[in-house]
């Protein structure tokens, strides 16, 4: 089978009153008016969860570091010292 249009120009077809397309269609309009309103309990846990995160010992410099080292393709992983760890992992599980 060959396709002889390119995807936009079947993306840019007309739609047909209750087809699939037509329906994303209307759910993207509606979802602009979509709302979320949380009871006062998600509310406590939310704030809760971002007092634990900022005292869970995590340095955010550390973080930030890596994920410039990821980003720009300096970090590198050591397989060895992986299976290493993996190893010593196994060993204090079996003692």
């Amino acid at each position: 089978m060959k396709i002889q249009r390119s995807y936009t120009e079947y993306t840019n077809l007309p739609t047909v009153k209750g087809s699939k397309n037509a329906a994303r269609q209307s759910q993207a309009v509606n979802a602009s008016n979509d709302r979320i309103n949380l009871s006062d309990t998600a509310k406590k846990l939310l704030s809760g969860a971002e007092v634990q995160s900022s005292h869970s010992g995590i340095d955010a410099d550390k973080v930030a570091r890596l994920k410039a080292a990821i980003n720009d393709g300096s970090y590198h992983v050591s397989a060895g010292r992986i299976a290493d760890r993996m190893l010593e992992a196994v060993d204090e599980e079996r003692a």
